[in-house]
């Protein structure tokens, strides 16, 4: 199988700095491995023409969904991660500026007269106290947990959520959690930020925003522009078959992000899982137990997971399962897809244990296996200004370049265009 590749830097926004793409409500959750959404409104832009449907099946915080109502598109976005789908329901929502600042008033009124001294039974029979106690002091997780409470009072679903989102942006802050770090690593020596002025800081931050925002669609003539995020599997789409025109996505690469241990205090703080390793089960590539023997697909794929099981038969099992779950996500692409509708997928090859991952190669052979045809594949420069392409060479996990031990993953991603040509074979 051969494919032409070509690199082009207008996909590259290499002179972009991580604040310019914060605009708007971008900036309201942190979320590793964001899509910029100036590569999502050039594809929109691109692809797609005003009114059409586009979906985005692996949703994450949003971007798709946010760029697409921009461009006045309608927007359908999945995820399994139900803190993504929060995220993203808040990001996509414009609430009308003068409706949020009422009820904003009213809760730092509440605030202001002692909603931050009302800790009796806050944390009885509270489920994850416990797991919570070991990243936050006693009385940052109180006030955690008495304005959690609060918010959960509001009336308005939309504000509500509002509330939540900053609540949960604000957590490792407030927590022991390692400054800077995106895998679960504690720092005693951290002085934790108070609760209730952590939220407040970055609440009038999300107003501001919001009102630009709203303003913005409103000029746009997009605020009725619908937008909608469900938790869902990639893998079994509750969408109708041939009903979207376009598809921007970048799904998660092998051995990507542990997105549950990321978001570990968000998912106990708001209730979201009782169980981390239950939700990573649901996760793209979770069936370590899968059997090696039976993955169908192409050569590359076989000798890279043979090659991993000679170092590590867990890893080998993940790297199969991510396979096998990706093939399944994409048959669900084109299911989903209209008559010569496009998807175009945003994917980067990764390194496991010094063996080169071919994501990109063993997904051109997969969404040629269902049914697409290869319109286009875009090299894209990889800025570190935006994007961490760094693991520790001596723990795996990603860093930074300034780490002494960081080794570089990768320099390029690629933008696969797909198009689909005739109907599924089942």
């Amino acid at each position: 199988m051969e494919h032409s590749c070509e690199e082009d830097y207008k996909w590259a926004f290499s002179d972009l700095k991580p604040q310019q793409t914060q605009y708007l409500t971008h900036g309201y959750h942190r979320y590793p491995a964001k899509f910029i959404p100036q590569l999502v409104s050039g594809l929109i832009q691109e692809y797609s023409r005003p009114k059409e449907i586009i979906c985005d099946p692996f949703g994450g915080c949003g971007t798709t969904l946010i760029e697409a109502k921009l461009a006045g598109r309608q927007s359908l976005g999945f995820d399994i991660n139900p803190l993504a789908v929060l995220i993203t329901r808040v990001k996509t929502t414009a609430i009308p500026p003068s409706k949020l600042a009422d009820r904003y008033a009213l809760l730092c009124k509440e605030m202001e007269a002692g909603l931050s001294t009302q800790r009796e039974g806050v944390t009885n029979n509270f489920e994850h106290y416990d797991r919570l106690s070991y990243w936050f002091g006693k009385d940052n997780l109180e006030q955690v947990l008495i304005l959690r409470n609060r918010i959960r009072s509001e009336s308005d679903t939309s504000i509500g959520r509002f509330f939540v989102c900053g609540l949960s942006h604000v957590l490792k802050r407030c927590s022991y959690w390692l400054s800077a770090s995106i895998k679960p690593q504690k720092d005693p020596t951290k002085i934790p930020k108070h609760p209730i002025e952590a939220f407040r800081h970055h609440i009038d931050h999300m107003i501001i925003r919001n009102e630009e925002y709203y303003q913005t669609l409103k000029r746009k003539r997009c605020l009725s522009t619908k937008s909608i995020m469900r938790r869902a599997d990639a893998r079994y789409l509750p969408v109708k078959n041939g009903s979207v025109d376009l598809i921007i996505t970048s799904p998660p690469y092998s051995i990507s992000y542990d997105y549950p241990n990321i978001h570990q205090l968000s998912m106990y703080v708001l209730g979201y899982c009782h169980s981390l390793s239950e939700l990573k089960t649901s996760f793209i590539g979770s069936k370590n137990n899968s059997d090696c023997s039976q993955l169908i697909t192409n050569k590359k794929a076989r000798q890279t997971i043979d090659s991993l099981a000679s170092l590590d038969r867990r890893l080998s099992k993940a790297v199969n399962s991510y396979f096998e779950d990706m093939h399944l996500a994409y048959s669900e692409f084109y299911r989903v897809l209209k008559g010569q509708g496009r998807a175009c997928i945003v994917l980067g090859d990764t390194v496991a244990r010094g063996i080169a991952i071919p994501n990109v190669e063993v997904a051109l052979e997969q969404l040629e296996e269902v049914g697409f045809i290869v319109e286009q594949i875009v090299e894209r420069p990889v800025s570190g200004k935006v994007l961490d392409p760094y693991r520790d060479s001596t723990t795996g996990q990603f860093t930074s370049a300034a780490n002494p031990t960081a080794t570089k993953m990768y320099s390029h991603e690629y933008i696969l265009i797909v198009k689909k040509t005739r109907s599924l074979h089942c």
